[in-house]
């Protein structure tokens, strides 16, 4: 799919009651261009830093005298202000992920998770001598020890 039929595309879906992406196509083309050819993790990252810029604009306000509370603006480059789900779609995101970057950015983490080859580290440390004792009482409470004989040549028919 190309930068202009998915900018078309979300100016034709935004389901937003007051049009924010209508009549910025050529500011979306802009930038869906680069977002095309990141790769996921750049993707990840330019998801994540552009919250983090926008968190750090004064957009505190009190509610109810009851405290601070964060009204948080959604501004895309080149486009302006949107809502939260035109957001979402343009940086080919849910609007639950933006909220979970948002959250990752407030705790300081604003860099993508780090993900793959990494161990399970459940099955890392094995605990043998728990294991042997719970293969031996259930073996205790099903019936008696056998000796298991492992076939290593394979029967010709």
């Amino acid at each position: 799919m190309t930068s202009v039929s998915f900018a078309t595309d979300l100016i034709r879906d935004d389901a937003c009651e007051r049009h924010c992406l209508e009549g910025k196509a050529g500011e979306l083309e802009h930038l869906v261009r680069p977002l095309e050819q990141m790769s996921r993790t750049e993707k990840t990252n330019c998801s994540l830093t552009l919250p983090g810029v926008l968190m750090q604009t004064d957009t505190a306000g009190r509610r109810h005298g009851t405290g601070e509370r964060e009204k948080f603006h959604y501004y895309l480059p080149f486009v302006g202000h949107v809502c939260r789900p035109s957001f979402a779609r343009c940086l080919g995101v849910q609007p639950l992920t933006v909220q979970r970057y948002k959250r990752r950015v407030r705790d300081g983490f604003i860099a993508a998770a780090a993900h793959g080859n990494k161990a399970n580290k459940n099955a890392l440390k094995v605990d043998l001598v728990w294991l042997v004792k719970w293969f031996k009482a259930l073996a205790a409470e099903v019936g008696e020890v056998v000796q298991v004989r492992v076939r290593m040549q394979k029967t010709q028919d």
